[in-house]
C-alpha cells in the first residue's frame, strides 16, 4: 500500500508539471519560473517553436521565439549571445536577438535560442493562430546592427530554414495561460 501511495504522488507531482495537445508540449521550465508552450520543427527535429510565460500572476504577456541547431565544430557561435538577426517569419521579415547559445551533442555542435521580443498575450496568440504552419529563414546574423555588418546565417547554421505545425496552437497556449494563473 505504501508504494502504491508513494506512486500515486510522484504521478501526481509529474502530470502537474508537463502536458501534452498532439503535436505540442506544455511544461514549467528555467527553475519552474516560466511555462513553455512548444511544438518540435517539422524539417529539423529539435529546432522548436517556443513561447515562454513568466509565472508573474498576470500571464498576459508572451516571448516567442524558437531555437535553431548550429553548424558543428564552429567556436565562433558563442559569440553570438546578444546579437541581432535577420529573420523571415510569418510572412514578415524583422530582427530578432539571438539570447542564448548552448552546447549539445556532446559539444559538437550549439543550440541557439532566438527571441522576436515580448507581445501582448490575447493579441499574439490571436495573430499567431490565424495560421497552419511558421514557416522561419534566418538570413543574416549582424555583428553591428547599426552599420549592417555580419555573417550570412548560413556560416552559423547548417539548416537556416524550418517550418512548424501550428495544428492545435489556439488549444496549447490557452492550457499554457491556465497553467500559468493556476500557479
Amino acid at each position: 500500500m505504501k508504494k502504491f501511495l508513494e506512486i500515486t504522488i510522484l504521478w501526481l507531482f509529474l502530470i502537474g508539471n508537463s502536458y501534452a495537445i498532439e503535436n505540442w508540449e506544455i511544461k514549467k521550465v528555467i527553475d519552474n519560473k516560466y511555462i513553455e508552450i512548444s511544438t518540435e520543427g517539422l524539417n529539423v527535429k529539435g529546432d522548436k517553436y517556443k513561447l515562454l510565460m513568466k509565472l508573474n500572476g498576470k500571464c498576459d504577456t508572451i516571448e516567442d521565439g524558437f531555437t535553431f541547431y548550429t553548424t558543428k565544430n564552429n567556436p565562433g557561435v558563442m559569440l553570438l549571445p546578444g546579437k541581432k538577426i535577420k529573420i523571415e517569419s510569418m510572412g514578415k521579415i524583422f530582427a530578432s536577438e539571438i539570447k542564448a547559445v548552448v552546447p549539445v551533442l556532446s559539444g559538437s555542435h550549439h543550440l541557439v535560442w532566438i527571441t522576436n521580443g515580448l507581445y501582448e498575450f490575447e493579441g499574439h496568440t490571436n495573430f499567431i493562430s490565424q495560421s497552419e504552419k511558421n514557416d522561419v529563414k534566418l538570413h543574416f546574423v549582424f555583428d553591428d546592427f547599426e552599420k549592417g555588418t555580419g555573417w550570412e546565417a548560413k556560416e552559423f547554421f547548417n539548416e537556416t530554414e524550418n517550418t512548424w505545425s501550428l495544428k492545435n496552437f489556439s488549444e496549447a497556449v490557452k492550457l499554457g495561460q491556465k497553467m500559468c494563473l493556476d500557479n
